[in-house]
């Protein structure tokens, strides 16, 4: 992933993360350390299909504390309020108006199509051939880091 499409998913996302889910962002330079992410109880993945030329598939890795808070400051509800399902529909729409936004900034000419967002938990999170891969981003948050799998769309995007 090249600089000037990593700012602008840090950009898009810091919008979307802080204006919709009163949730700030901040990119990390490098990997998190081990010690950071190892022990996080349970993942909430929600992952959508973006189509043009090639298919390709983002995937956001929430941990459960992020998907939680993300949830209450998207519906407005108290904590005793959030259940499982509520948390997957919340991740999947931060998922959805995210990867939006960006190809709304990317694809002025609207070539790629966003599909339908997928969530699930992931009980055994371990980053492993995320942190090799050079399209993943990392953000760190105040309930965690955010991974998310960006698989190259900026290559058929001119």
């Amino acid at each position: 992933m090249d600089e000037r499409f990593r700012n602008t998913v840090y950009e898009t996302l810091a919008d979307i993360f802080g204006i919709m889910f009163f949730i700030p962002i901040e990119p990390l330079t490098g990997p998190p350390p081990r010690k950071m992410w190892n022990g996080v109880e349970g993942i909430v993945l929600a992952s959508l299909d973006v189509t043009g030329i090639r298919n390709h598939s983002v995937s956001f890795y929430f941990p459960k504390e992020l998907a939680r808070n993300v949830a209450i400051n998207f519906m407005g509800i108290d904590e005793s309020a959030i259940n499982e399902s509520r948390e997957l529909d919340a991740v999947k729409e931060a998922a959805n108006m995210a990867v939006g936004s960006l190809l709304g900034r990317v694809d002025p000419r609207a070539t790629l199509k966003l599909g339908i967002p997928q969530g699930r938990i992931v009980e055994d999170f371990s980053p492993g051939g995320l942190l090799e891969n050079p399209d993943i981003c990392v953000y760190e948050t105040e309930y965690g880091y955010l991974w998310i799998d960006f698989d190259e769309i900026s290559e058929e995007v001119s």
